[in-house]
């Protein structure tokens, strides 16, 4: 794995640690009013903006390319889910995740339900401790590999 793709997946954590910590301040207030509802949606689309491409960055660094088509965050979701990358525990939030993140990205940010974005914002904020230590184990795994790799080719 490429020191450029590490530094790249470590400032995606470092950002994402941010953007859930202001999902977790907004989870904290009783109501919403529909700016707040829109922005706690515009916050989860962007967490799951950031999981794909720290996705994509682990996929291309195995040299797997997400075919380009109308259903590509579908497909990556998928690729990643097949390819380990996905906690087990997470596959049903970010299918949520992917769901608010559509009606964000297309503009339908007035017909979120509150109860489904409370819920989703919550899962979201539980479990992206999950994913980061799943993210860094996968990442260490890959540097030993590669190391024990360039070892192998010096002797």
């Amino acid at each position: 794995m490429r020191d450029k793709d590490v530094d790249f997946i470590e400032k995606h954590l470092r950002n994402l640690n941010i953007t859930i910590d202001v999902l977790n301040r907004g989870i904290q207030k009783n109501e919403w009013n529909e700016h707040e509802s829109a922005g706690m949606g515009a916050y989860l689309a962007n967490v799951y903006s950031g999981y794909e491409n720290i996705f994509k960055t682990l996929l291309n660094s195995d040299g797997i390319k997400i075919p380009k088509s109308e259903q590509w965050h579908i497909n990556l979701l998928h690729m990643a889910n097949s390819s380990g990358l996905v906690p087990w525990e997470m596959s049903e939030t970010l299918k949520g995740m992917l769901s608010f993140r559509h009606v964000q990205v297309h503009g339908y940010s007035h017909t979120f339900q509150e109860k489904e974005l409370r819920h989703s914002s919550l899962e979201t904020v539980k479990s992206h401790p999950v994913f980061e230590k799943h993210i860094r184990d996968i990442i260490e795994k890959k540097i030993t590999e590669a190391n024990m790799a360039e070892k192998n080719d010096d002797i």
